[in-house]
């Protein structure tokens, strides 16, 4: 077995354990609906009847592979990266707007790879446009662009 079996075999059970608490709690709680006239219930359960399908997939095909189970070494730059994009986008985009918020998100976020240059800048701005195109324009969510401090 490779060094992503473990990794299959945790998230596999994650994925199953997820999409059954949400088809579950959606039953329990939400109206189904019928066909013709759906209730606010039918869309987690069709995604947690999903999430648990494809957990089961990816865990049988972990379990089936012959070796042995390992998993690889922790790597603390990415991971850090990762959650500090999070971070700083969350913090900025009240602050800044969305534009400013994926712009830096993007820059921190590409420091996971160890690696910068003009591409994190160029990816951000066109994430930015595309998020600004969508969530502003075209759903018209109250989302600002811009936040001038000023």
């Amino acid at each position: 077995m490779s060094d992503h079996d473990l990794r299959d075999v945790i998230g596999g059970a994650l994925l199953i354990a997820l999409g059954l608490f949400a088809a579950i709690f959606a039953a329990m709680t939400l109206e189904i609906g019928t066909p013709a006239r759906m209730g606010p219930g039918l869309f987690p359960i069709a995604l947690g009847v999903l999430l648990t399908g494809f957990g089961i997939l990816i865990l049988a095909r972990a379990l089936i592979l012959q070796g042995e189970f390992s998993l690889p070494e922790f790597e603390t730059r990415p991971f850090l990266a990762i959650v500090l994009s999070v971070i700083a986008f969350a913090v900025s985009i009240e602050t800044l707007g969305a534009i400013p918020a994926i712009i830096i998100m993007t820059v921190i976020a590409r420091l996971a790879d160890g690696r910068l240059g003009i591409r994190p800048l160029v990816l951000g701005a066109i994430l930015a446009t595309l998020a600004t195109l969508i969530f502003s324009i075209a759903l018209e969510l109250p989302i600002y662009p811009f936040i001038w401090p000023f």
